[in-house]
């Protein structure tokens, strides 16, 4: 089975990106959080941000280019 998960994309953003994507709250969090791939779930869990913002932070995220979502192998 497979999960989403989500990671900086370092080559696809202007700096118009950062600035309008900063205006969101919690962004800053999320994008600190992600040292590593990490799922919606697990973003939540490590920042304590309800899980339907982090989709919600991830799609305005994934929308400027600042990161990646991709299909990851799950442990299960």
């Amino acid at each position: 089975m497979y999960d989403m998960v989500a990671e900086i994309n370092p080559d696809e953003y202007t700096a118009q990106d950062i600035v309008e994507a900063f205006e969101h709250e919690y962004v800053a969090e999320i994008l600190a959080a992600l040292n590593d791939p990490l799922s919606p779930q697990e973003l939540s869990d490590k920042t304590d941000i309800p899980i339907a913002t982090v989709y919600r932070r991830l799609e305005l995220l994934e929308e400027r280019g600042l990161i990646e979502m991709s299909d990851k192998l799950n442990d299960n």
